[in-house]
């Protein structure tokens, strides 16, 4: 009897599985249909996108759109919780600091999010005032490109300098008078490094390599804004399937509860 129930309990489950997954193959070509429809829609001058989507697998593509999309509007809600958190309220610096990261990424060779990211580990040095935020970021940015080092490395290296720590500046190449940098103010020891390394992301990316990097930001600040278009279509659609499986566990977890019970005491299902 045991072994009978437990075969009754997993043609339940197969058959369950089978009907959602088909409910669940429903949502997600309605999701295609949706999004070719959009793509339609959006004119002449996007055809060649949608050649490149039939092209490629427009399922791949489409879930890389989404994920462009879902990675800047994370970076976009962090940004602005770190702000907050670090007392900076004043939407005008909010503003401020996003244009500058926008201009970086057109003119320079850092994308957006990562300017985003650097600003708010900035923010949270109270050396630094809402006024001199914004120097301190392109100071950043001119460091990484003059040293060949990640934002994070630089903002970190900015950080220390405005404390009078020339440790991390030093192993970058960068030779101060220690005792000289802890008597500097914040706005004096911003004065020197920007001398010594003051536009060195905008001249780099006036070379190949930087005509480069600034292809593959606008790139995937291509894919961010058709990544969250789709995502406004999708998102009902998307919702409904993780209802579904959401559904589908729960059910078959209470078939798996049931087939135990009834093998209970027979050693069959251990």
């Amino acid at each position: 009897m045991a072994q009978q129930a437990q075969l009754l309990a997993v043609l339940k489950i197969k058959d369950l599985a089978t009907a959602e997954l088909r409910k669940f193959v429903t949502t997600t070509k309605t999701i295609g249909q949706q999004a070719s429809a959009s793509f339609s829609a959006i004119g002449s001058s996007l055809m060649s996108v949608k050649g490149l989507l039939a092209g490629l697998g427009a399922t791949f593509v489409v879930k890389d759109l989404f994920r462009s999309f879902a990675e800047a509007e994370k970076a976009s809600v962090v940004f602005d919780m770190a702000m907050k958190n670090s007392g900076r309220t004043s939407a005008a610096l909010n503003t401020e600091i996003r244009a500058l990261a926008a201009a970086i990424q057109e003119y320079g060779t850092q994308n957006d999010e990562a300017v985003l990211d650097v600003a708010k580990l900035l923010a949270m040095n109270e050396q630094i005032t809402d006024k001199a935020l914004p120097r301190a970021i392109q100071l950043t940015v001119d460091l990484a490109a003059a040293t060949g080092k990640d934002l994070h490395a630089a903002a970190l290296a900015v950080t220390q300098s405005l404390i009078g720590e020339t440790a991390s500046l030093s192993r970058m190449g960068f030779k101060l008078d220690s005792t000289a940098a802890k008597a500097m103010g914040v706005a004096d020891m911003m004065a020197l490094l920007e001398g010594k390394v003051g536009g060195m992301d905008a001249a780099i990316a006036a070379t190949t390599a930087g005509a480069m990097a600034r292809m593959d930001n606008q790139w995937d600040e291509l894919k961010e804004t058709l990544g969250g278009y789709l995502a406004t279509l999708a998102g009902p659609a998307m919702a409904q399937a993780t209802e579904n499986i959401k559904a589908l566990q729960a059910q078959i977890a209470a078939m798996r509860s049931g087939a135990g019970t009834a093998g209970e005491g027979t050693g069959v299902l251990e």
